[in-house]
């Protein structure tokens, strides 16, 4: 086997203090992620009209680009806050003086995916206009 892909699977396989490390990272912006992203997804969710069976297309589609405008928006301000809330709740779970916490980007992979999940699932009128969009192209 070759050097580089040897010393890559053995990076790759490593488990250390770091690694769980930036791993408890990764979970605790997940979880305020996801708070923050239930909350505001379901606020926006409640505003929405409800998606008619009989909207013409093109009305479904720029309704659609609307909301992926809003998920934009919101995941762009929930950096923000959490980036914020970062300096004022510490990292609570560092297993070694070595590790610096979000020095690879670890807490936005974390905010990223918390948000993605929760913000995205409770925009029931996104999933909405999208089941019946693939309906009128794909049924």
């Amino acid at each position: 086997m070759r050097p580089k892909i040897r010393k890559g699977l053995n990076n790759l396989f490593r488990i250390d203090a770091i690694r769980i490390s930036k791993l408890f990272e990764m979970f605790q912006y997940t979880i305020l992620a996801f708070i923050l992203g239930f909350i505001s997804g379901s606020l926006i969710n409640k505003r929405l009209p409800k998606v008619e069976k009989d909207e013409p297309t093109p009305n479904l589609i720029a309704d659609l680009f609307v909301q992926i405008f809003l998920v934009s928006v919101c995941l762009y301000y929930s950096q923000k806050i959490l980036r914020l809330v970062k300096d004022t709740i510490p990292f609570l779970f560092s297993l070694s003086k070595k590790y610096v916490p979000c020095k690879h980007n670890e807490c936005v992979v974390g905010v990223t995916l918390g948000f993605s999940l929760s913000f995205m699932g409770s925009l029931s009128s996104f999933h909405d206009r999208v089941e019946l969009l693939h309906e009128r192209f794909f049924a």
